[in-house]
């Protein structure tokens, strides 16, 4: 008799015993996921399968003379349990992050005793936290398309503040259109004493605020996976995120944010801030530097800002529409477009740069597309002092410095007292000054200039 297919069902739905039915007389051998291989369930040589273990994989072989057939698949989960791996409903990281258990939380008393006792979770309702939970065990917490939201305003304390060498995860499973979000208060805030792990997947932070950082404040290492953060403010530094620690980001979007002194987007100081994929930082505004990013040094650490690809657009400030660099930043940007971020310094300041500004520091832009940026007076797309700046073309033969515009000197690039300024394979097209200058170089030393198209400027 040939072996036609399987069909395994759970009986009941919420009881650890599986069957499976087939076409056919059949021999029988169930299997059970160890975490690298498939292990034969002992004993387990017919139909049906009783005790299963909660949150294990199982399969099942049925063989009919040499034809063998194998079942799909099936997790035991007991009723209120979810099962998903810690980045979603499903992986998006090469299935590299296996299923999980979650257990159900619908209450702010319910949260308080996770933070204490750690653990897999997730929201079944709306909560609202009222003076801050303390994370001081492993957490992950799965958003599950619902909203976390602040009692109060006031900023003096978080909401969700990690001890040190804890780790807080949070995630969103719900793969409906309704996305799971944090609102209102200063977020999430380490431990200034250590080094907590910060971990987002997904989701949205909105509407946080705090003096530094509206929605986190970094000082361990940080990770974010696809999440927005959208108009968070700050008093002073960091409209979404104050960080003095690592971070790591990849297709996450920075909207609206803003922040009274620097840094609408981040503020960074002395640490790294690595950044790949489809990042995004629109329309945040600092009323002094970095619209979207500002970069410093502490006394003996300096800040590093490392972005592959992304966007900069709409973001303004006085100095550096989009980024801002201090006293020995480095700042390495490739296959980024910059366009239409705004620096409003005027011309007795000696700051601009429509998307850069950069001072005692180091640039290297590599197949960089710096597009219709402005300044009010210095530097309609970089502005750079006592900097070593390197701008050359990608792999792809891209590099362009297009329509950008000032109010004063250097329509395109502004490059003063630099130590060295190297541009290679750059088109520099349709840049305009009302006073003078495409490009302002002041060399204390050597410039480089090779195969560069100056077309149709003002």
């Amino acid at each position: 008799k040939l072996l036609i297919g399987l069909l395994v069902t759970q009986q009941p739905l919420s009881s650890n015993t599986y069957t499976v039915e087939t076409t056919g007389d059949a021999s029988f051998q169930w299997y059970v996921w160890n975490g690298e291989e498939w292990e034969a369930v002992e004993g387990a040589t017919d139909s049906k399968l009783s005790g299963a273990i909660l949150g294990k994989t199982y399969k099942c072989e049925a063989t009919v003379g040499i034809h063998t057939v194998e079942s799909i698949s099936v997790k035991y989960t007991e009723a209120g349990i979810q099962t998903h791996p810690e980045c979603g409903s499903i992986c998006s990281h090469d299935g590299t992050h296996n299923n999980e258990i979650w257990y159900p939380i619908s209450s702010l008393d319910e949260l308080k005793e996770a933070g204490k006792v750690g653990g897999n979770y997730y929201l079944t309702e709306d909560l609202t936290i009222d003076k801050g939970i303390s994370i001081i065990a492993d957490l992950k917490l799965c958003l599950n398309g619902k909203i976390l939201s602040a009692e109060s305003n006031d900023n003096t304390y978080s909401m969700l503040k990690v001890s040190e060498g804890v780790t807080l995860m949070v995630t969103d499973c719900d793969s409906t259109e309704k996305t799971g979000y944090i609102e209102d208060g200063k977020w999430i805030e380490g431990s200034k004493d250590g080094a907590p792990t910060v971990i987002l997947y997904g989701g949205m932070i909105l509407g946080g605020h705090g003096q530094k950082g509206g929605a986190i404040y970094n000082s361990g290492t940080l990770y974010l996976y696809n999440v927005n953060l959208v108009n968070n403010s700050a008093t002073e530094y960091g409209g979404a995120i104050y960080t003095s620690g690592a971070v790591y980001m990849e297709n996450t979007a920075f909207v609206g944010n803003s922040a009274l002194k620097h840094g609408g987007a981040i503020y960074l100081v002395g640490t790294t801030v690595t950044a790949n994929g489809s990042n995004r930082y629109l329309y945040n505004t600092s009323d002094n530097h970095g619209g979207a990013i500002y970069v410093t040094y502490t006394g003996e650490q300096d800040g590093s800002l490392e972005r592959k690809g992304g966007l900069f657009e709409g973001n303004k400030a006085y100095a550096g529409g989009a980024i801002s660099a201090r006293t020995g930043s480095i700042v390495t940007l490739e296959g980024t477009e910059m366009k239409g971020n705004v620096a409003t310094a005027p011309s007795n300041s000696g700051y601009g740069g429509g998307a850069i500004y950069i001072n005692n520091g180091s640039l290297t832009l590599k197949g960089v597309t710096l597009d219709g940026n402005s300044s009010a007076y210095y530097g309609g797309a970089v502005f750079a002092l006592e900097t070593a700046v390197v701008i050359s073309a990608d792999e792809s033969g891209n590099a362009s410095v297009i329509k950008n515009s000032t109010g004063g000197t250097g329509a395109a690039l502004y490059f003063a007292t630099c130590e060295r300024v190297t541009l290679t394979d750059v088109e520099i097209t349709g840049n305009t000054s009302t006073a003078s200058g495409v490009i302002y170089t002041n060399f204390t030393q050597r410039n480089v200039m090779d195969q560069i198209g100056v077309m149709h400027d003002k």
